[in-house]
């Protein structure tokens, strides 16, 4: 074999990978850009190639130049994916390898020429047909790790000290949208990239701390992989309309990062050992086969959970600041200190005592709102009863109600029952605490109000506020 047959696609090969694995090496960007687009300007070279030889009247050639034109653009094409067709692809695969064929048959200067390149094209666009949609995706997001278990040496990134989590896991849904009617319609994949995912250095061991923590960033990723397989059952059947496949993994991804929070409550960010393994064993479930049609919702597993009655449950003691420079308001009934810098509030509603909010907070640009409420009721009410009143009056005006904590508390002098609600308003996260106790058909209640964001740094000196209550014979 003459070097002049095999030098047209060797320098295309050389000049594709060189520049890819040389900015992919360098870290620098367009390395990506390099293996779908210089084909572009190859299929455009060859495209230009054959309407010249049309013009000159020599169809053979123009024939093969047409031929390697489409075989270059079909390296485009999977690459990028938008308007790929399987079928398509397939097709323009056995007209080239018959074309191919005709190539090596032939005794013309053009053939002997192209056959190679036709040729190595026609095996290079079989190999990438075959090769699964979901592998050429995981390699166009450069440095992300697919789903699998991690350990500590896949976190890269640089620890923030002054983070109040120990580990943090840059997960993520990829994704691409096919425009065409192909199967499937999307190809979708959970990606971690290691150099944004960090671990404070006390804990890349294998201690017990390490490996729980460990445990709990993995399920982090777990939480991700789950709902890009929801994406992927979910899509399944809108062939040709990117449209609602971009709006159904819209919708499941903004599940998952609020799954993520639900994880982090329940779990406690890992610190509650038993609920953590709890969780993992849920989800080690769920993801046991590719499918999860299925599978139950974690928002309801977590809800079933804390569903369980406050019979039995300790008291849990929780630790209250110090109020010693606190203003105090006196009502007829019951007195309340609360912080300086926190104000009253008029309400309007007959069963609201005392509304007391915090300063103004450019976190959310709003306040944090405390409402403390007297309820007379006209029967008693069993406290399993009561909660799911709760539950119901918020499902009536919220979306996607979340339990997720329900246990006894003791905060100064009071003893209350304790149910943590997450609810989406106006595409926001909230959370609400609601601390109430029941002597007879009264009921004696606050609620705490606040962005999701920002609910642990109130938390304590709300409930501080709550541990403060006096009643007044």
């Amino acid at each position: 074999m003459k070097l002049k047959q095999v030098r047209h696609i060797g320098i295309f090969l050389l000049l594709t990978l060189g520049i890819h694995l040389g900015l992919k090496a360098l870290n620098l960007p367009g390395s990506i850009a390099a293996l779908a687009f210089i084909p572009v300007i190859y299929a455009v070279f060859h495209l230009v190639k054959c309407i010249i030889y049309l013009f000159k009247h020599q169809k053979r050639a123009a024939l093969n130049s047409f031929t390697t034109a489409l075989l270059f653009g079909l390296i485009f094409h999977k690459f990028f994916y938008a308007y790929y067709n399987l079928l398509l692809s397939i097709l323009v695969l056995i007209y080239a390898a018959w074309i191919t064929r005709l190539a090596w048959k032939g005794n013309d200067e053009n053939s002997k020429k192209n056959k190679v390149t036709l040729l190595a094209l026609l095996i290079l666009n079989a190999i990438l047909t075959l090769l699964p949609d979901e592998r050429i995706l995981q390699y166009l997001n450069p440095g992300e790790l697919s789903w699998r278990t991690l350990t500590w040496e896949n976190f890269e990134g640089t620890p923030i000290d002054t983070s109040s989590h120990d580990a943090q896991t840059a997960e993520r849904i990829n994704y691409r949208i096919n425009k065409a009617y192909n199967y499937p319609p999307a190809i979708v994949s959970a990606g971690m990239n290691p150099k944004n995912s960090w671990v404070k250095l006390k804990y890349k061991n294998n201690s017990t701390d390490g490996l729980e923590l460990l445990e709990h960033e993995l399920g982090h990723f777990n939480i991700t992989e789950f709902y890009a397989r929801k994406i992927q059952d979910s899509i399944s059947t809108y062939w040709g309309e990117p449209e609602k496949v971009e709006a159904i993994i819209q919708y499941w991804a903004k599940e998952n990062d609020s799954m993520q929070n639900v994880y982090d409550d329940f779990t406690k960010h890992g610190r509650d050992t038993i609920q953590q393994h709890v969780w993992t064993n849920f989800m080690t479930k769920q993801l046991s086969n590719n499918r999860v049609s299925n599978s139950e919702d974690p928002r309801n597993f977590v809800s079933d959970i804390h569903r369980n009655s406050f019979n039995n449950k300790p008291i849990e003691v929780l630790g209250a600041m110090d109020t010693t420079n606190w203003k105090l308001i006196t009502k007829d009934n019951f007195t309340i200190h609360y912080p300086n810098n926190w104000e009253l509030y008029p309400s309007t509603d007959s069963n609201t005592a005392l509304m007391i909010v915090s300063p103004f907070d450019s976190t959310i640009s709003s306040r944090v709102g405390i409402d403390f409420s007297i309820i007379y009721f006209d029967q008693n009410f069993g406290i399993d009863s009561y909660v799911k009143i709760i539950e119901k009056s918020f499902e009536e005006h919220y979306e996607k109600i979340n339990l997720l904590e329900k246990r006894k508390i003791r905060i100064g002098l009071n003893n209350y029952y304790l149910i943590l609600l997450g609810f989406v308003k106006d595409n926001f996260e909230y959370r609400t605490e609601v601390c109430f106790f029941i002597v007879g058909k009264k009921s004696y209640l606050f609620r705490v109000l606040t962005h999701a964001e920002v609910f642990d740094r109130y938390r304590k000196e709300a409930e501080t506020i709550m541990g403060t209550l006096t009643l007044n014979p």
